[in-house]
């Protein structure tokens, strides 16, 4: 009977145990979609999933699957949907009890994220870098092993800019994740690689167009000996395609990068980079700049960039500029040092630029382009400082414009220069070079030139110094200005100690360009020139000026006319319109266009602001010793050098008829006798004129005395009343001489001479009175004196 019992209660526990499993069974087959989704939101609640959907739920004892899987969460100001297309769990029950599971396989996965919110977690400003490792991420996730076949995520910021990519993930003991995106036109692929079970990873990122490859980047990340991160980098990139792709980007995007447009600039080359790069785990993202923390601090860089420029092009700047052009540059303590190698670049600058007028630009032969040359002979270095300026050192550059016929050249030029704290303007600046020029195949004296700069775009402080190499010809401007508004103060001085040897330089140069039309040369003399600049603005209308200038015991000759001990001084005002402080005043020992002229004394004034290309001039004062007297201006006289003409009166007095006479060299005529007169001239397009000019004999008079020579006599003797003529003149006694003057367009010379007095010796002393008309071209006349003058000198020179 016990025995019976005992086996009816077996089998009844059996049979309960029975009906327990397949009640279980029977509610776990309708309630485990909803079971399922509890326990995975309660997992998943730490990434804040909200809302699970899925369909076409598939379990066995080592697999779960689904035809379709949705999540919804949001996560650190981040909302974001998650959608997979098929997948698959493999597991088994007791890491599934743990929340865990061995593997997840999916055919596709969708991710959106749209950023709600700035993000405002107090510990986001620390970034531990090994936390966002691939590996430590994975890690966080409940599986060992992950595939996705299609990968797409989408990415919005806060103003509506939105990155999409695509790719495909595989992760077991090796994370390999792939992606496809695009940049604007241009097609953009990454792969990462890391072993789960190492810290390294490596990185390659490629850029192409029309499935033509212009850009690539490989890098590797690994722990380094003294337990920093090491990142070892490469790339090369090809400059028209990338420039064009980031264009694009910049347009779709609305960022403004400041690009230029294609018809501003063209570029063709490529450049490839080496980057090593050290750091710590952590990063304090809200550490101040000059904190020990701060992130640029505690990075240690070296980087090598070479570009190869085949053409660069910017219209209307530069054309067809190409070199190749190599840079070093390291981190450390938060400061930048950067080497740019010895290189050369070459290409053409539109001349437009150059601020040159057409007719010079035409005449030395400078068109649309000319010629660029810019060498660096040693490294040029760059250093960053701790207030975010930067130095730069160069030494012995070079930088020349035009062609062997005309070149400007700067040569052994240092600089030195340290840029403003976001100030357009450098904060210091030296430079020092040396300047050759050629124009036309005609070399200018080499010129040292020396530059400084201090200030900001506010203030700014100034000074240039350039001279020839023997120091004679020398030109200082120091100066304070604001570059923002374009007012300032500037002195100006300017010396010429030698100006024999600059004339002699700079007369050929001259008359090449046609500014001198006749030829000069310079024997003795010095020149000063002192400016007082004031600005108010970048229009010529807004400055003020003020010059001294002098020239002392400067001799020479100009177009063949010689002069001796010229003196000046001029002290005047203003920009294009020009007013004399104080009177011009000219001064000439000796003057010799034919005839000799002496202390030669002149005085001039713009008593008004006068245009300075066609002045309005007042003669006040004019005199000059000549045949042994003076020739004077009667009254102060204006000259409009605008007007067709202009006329002045000058008086003679005390002039000596004897020098007059003496102008005919070869003529036997003596005289004696004092005469005075008057002389209106009248100069119109460089020519001089006289009308109704006289000279006449003071009293007591004087006396001529003519000596015929044979061809002369021979005519009196068929002429009585030249006979006569010639006899009376042997010895005349004269107590009235007068003469009209007048001189025409073509330089002829009328002299209306009376004469009246006796020959003591002839005719008992009778009174006798002549009219003799006189006609002389003086060009040729003075031309000759000119001539003959120069032989003679000629041969003195030769006898000694």
């Amino acid at each position: 009977m016990t025995r019976s019992r005992i086996a009816l209660f077996c089998i009844g526990l059996v049979l309960l145990g029975v009906l327990v499993v397949v009640g279980a069974g029977i509610y776990l087959s309708q309630n485990l979609p909803q079971l399922l989704r509890l326990h995975a939101a309660r997992v998943l609640q730490h990434y804040g999933v909200d809302d699970i959907a899925f369909e076409g739920l598939h379990i066995s004892h080592t697999t779960a699957s689904v035809d379709s899987l949705q999540l919804r969460g949001s996560y650190n100001n981040l909302r974001y949907q998650a959608s997979v297309g098929s997948g698959a769990l493999h597991y088994n029950w007791r890491g599934l009890l743990t929340g865990t599971v061995d593997s997840v396989a999916l055919s596709s996965l969708d991710v959106s994220i749209v950023q709600t919110a700035a993000h405002d977690d107090p510990d986001s400003a620390l970034l531990v870098v090994e936390e966002y490792l691939p590996q430590r991420l994975l890690a966080r996730l409940p599986f060992q092993s992950l595939r996705i076949d299609e990968l797409q995520a989408s990415y919005r910021s806060l103003n509506n800019r939105t990155i999409e990519v695509h790719g495909s993930l595989t992760s077991d003991q090796r994370v390999d994740l792939r992606l496809r995106g695009s940049l604007a036109t241009c097609a953009v692929a990454g792969q990462l690689t890391a072993d789960r079970r190492s810290p390294e990873l490596l990185l390659a990122l490629s850029m192409a167009d029309d499935k033509v490859g212009f850009a690539t980047l490989d890098a590797q990340l690994a722990r380094s000996a003294d337990h920093r991160w090491e990142w070892r980098a490469q790339g090369r990139a090809l400059h028209a395609p990338l420039l064009s792709c980031l264009r694009a980007f910049e347009n779709q995007q609305g960022l403004p990068l400041g690009l230029p447009t294609n018809t501003e600039l063209s570029l063709h080359g490529e450049s490839e980079i080496t980057a090593r790069i050290l750091h710590p785990d952590t990063f304090n993202l809200a550490a101040a700049p000059d904190a020990d923390d701060a992130p640029l601090r505690q990075l240690q860089a070296s980087v090598r960039i070479t570009n190869r420029i085949l053409s660069l092009d910017m219209p209307t700047l530069i054309d067809q500029l190409h070199g190749t052009v190599a840079l070093d540059a390291t981190l450390a303590n938060a400061q930048i040092s950067a080497v740019l190698h010895p290189f050369q670049l070459n290409g053409n600058v539109a001349t437009q630029r150059l601020s040159l007028p057409d007719h010079w630009r035409r005449r030395i032969g400078w068109e649309e382009t000319v010629a660029l040359h810019l060498e660096a002979v040693e490294p040029v270095a760059l250093t960053s400082r701790d207030d975010g300026s930067w130095s730069v050192s160069s030494r012995g550059s070079e930088l020349s414009l035009g062609t062997d016929n005309t070149q400007l050249r700067l040569q052994k030029l240092n600089l030195d220069l340290l840029t403003g704290q976001a100030d357009p303007l450098p904060a210091s600046m030296q430079l020092d070079a040396s300047l050759a020029l050629r124009l036309d195949r005609q070399a200018l004296p080499e010129l040292q030139i020396a530059f400084t700069h201090s200030g900001s775009s506010e203030h700014s402080e100034l000074t240039l110094h350039i001279a020839d190499a023997t120091k004679s010809v020398r030109a200082d401007l120091t100066g304070t200005l604001n570059p923002a508004l374009g007012s300032g103060t500037y002195a100006v001085g300017a010396r010429i100690d030698d100006l024999p040897y600059a004339a002699s330089t700079a007369t050929p140069l001259l008359q090449h360009f046609k500014i001198l039309e006749h030829g000069m040369a310079i024997s003795a003399g010095k020149v000063k020139l002192t400016t007082a600049l004031t600005s108010t603005g970048f229009e010529l209308d807004n400055w003020s000026q003020r010059s001294q200038l002098s020239a002392n015991n400067v001799s020479g000759n100009f177009n063949n006319y010689a002069f001796d001990n010229l003196n000046l001084t001029a002290d005047w005002s203003g920009i294009t319109r020009w007013k004399t402080l104080q009177p011009l005043q000219l001064s000439v020992a000796t003057f010799n266009p034919g005839i000799t002229v002496q202390d030669i004394r002149l005085q001039l004034s713009l008593p008004k602001a006068t245009p300075i290309a066609r002045p309005h001039v007042r003669i006040d004062a004019f005199a000059a010793k000549v045949f042994g007297g003076e020739l004077a201006l009667a009254d102060a006289s204006l000259w409009d050098f605008s007007a067709a003409g202009n006329s002045a009166t000058l008086t003679a007095s005390g002039w000596q008829l004897g020098e007059l006479v003496a102008l005919q060299k070869k003529a036997d005529i003596e005289a004696e006798g004092t005469l005075e007169g008057a002389l209106p001239i009248t100069v119109v397009d460089g020519r001089v004129t006289i009308e109704s000019g006289y000279l006449r004999a003071l009293p007591p008079g004087g006396h001529i005395r003519y000596r015929a020579n044979e061809s002369t006599l021979a005519l009196a003797n068929n002429n009585s009343e030249l006979a006569l003529a010639l006899d009376l003149l042997s010895e005349f006694q004269y107590q009235l001489l007068t003469s009209e003057v007048q001189l025409d367009k073509a330089g002829t010379l009328l002299l209306g001479l009376s004469l009246e007095g006796n020959n003591p010796a002839l005719y008992e002393g009778q009174q006798v009175r002549f009219n003799i008309n006189v006609e002389q071209n003086l060009d040729p006349l003075l031309q000759s004196l000119r001539i003959g003058d120069k032989l003679e000198q000629r041969i003195e020179d030769g006898m000694q």
